[in-house]
């Protein structure tokens, strides 16, 4: 499969869940406010570091998946469509990303060889410089 058709595929998908969202939430079945997503996410990300302590592959995937699906349960109580928040989210990470390379190659740091407190210093650099 190319990658614009898995491209074109996840933005149906991800079309499709958020406005099985908005049905559901027209119905009645819709989170109270944010702090109640929250307090999901954090249930789904304590079960999906109990899925990888327990290295349970096929619960990963589900528990990643309800992590997903709880984010696009969050961008239909905000009313943002999530396609946007994650388009934005990829240009914000290609945007420091590229600036990271940009500071290691001024500074002759050889980033493949570096290490990730290395690397994550160099990101926050890149950060910095964004504000």
């Amino acid at each position: 499969m190319s990658n614009k058709t898995n491209h074109s595929k996840q933005d149906t998908l991800l079309n499709k869940t958020y406005k099985m969202q908005q049905t559901a939430a027209a119905l009645g079945f819709k989170w109270p406010n944010s702090i109640a997503i929250f307090n999901k996410l954090n249930e789904e990300a304590i079960e999906l570091a109990t899925a990888i302590e327990k290295k349970d592959l096929v619960n990963i995937k589900e528990e990643i998946g309800d992590l997903f699906f709880t984010v696009i349960n969050f961008c239909c109580l905000l009313n943002i469509d999530p396609n946007t928040a994650l388009e934005h989210a990829s240009k914000k990470f290609e945007r420091r990303f590229t600036h990271v390379k940009k500071i290691a190659r001024k500074n002759n740091i050889n980033m493949a060889l570096s290490s990730l407190a290395e690397l994550q210093a160099l990101w926050q650099r890149a950060k910095q410089s964004e504000k």
